[in-house]
């Protein structure tokens, strides 16, 4: 069964600034990519490149969340903007990001994802002070 003839897992990405959801945008992804994650070193998401592009002009951190329902568990990446601008530099119209397993969305990746945010405020602060 190839990846356009399979089941598909709706989920919502939302792009987040210091003001609310700036920008929603819905997908839909294989079955195949969460089912027995627990057993694997990582999810596999295909993502359309389209979609790199526009992440990669965001200023805020993009972090993308995968729940998956029958594990009861979330997996949690962050795109850099060097790493999105060269998963976008594809030929193709979509590419694959892998998600590691043992990245669990949980209490310590909230913390971690808020430091994140933070460094990088602190980055864009400190340019603008600067400059």
């Amino acid at each position: 069964m190839s990846h356009s003839d399979s089941p598909c897992l709706p989920f919502l990405a939302a792009a987040y600034s210091g003001c609310g959801p700036r920008q929603r945008e819905h997908y839909a992804a294989p079955c195949s990519a969460l089912s027995e994650a627990s057993n694997k070193i990582c999810c596999a998401l295909p993502i359309e490149r389209k979609h790199l592009w526009t992440w990669s002009r965001e200023l805020s951190p993009i972090i993308l969340i995968l729940y998956n329902a029958s594990e009861e568990r979330a997996y949690w990446l962050q795109l850099t903007r060097t790493r999105l601008r060269a998963l976008a530099q594809t030929n193709q119209a979509t590419c694959t990001v892998h998600l590691p397993t043992v990245q669990v969305f949980d209490a310590v990746a909230v913390e971690t994802i808020r430091k994140i945010k933070n460094d990088l405020v602190a980055f864009y602060e400190r340019q603008t002070t600067d400059g």
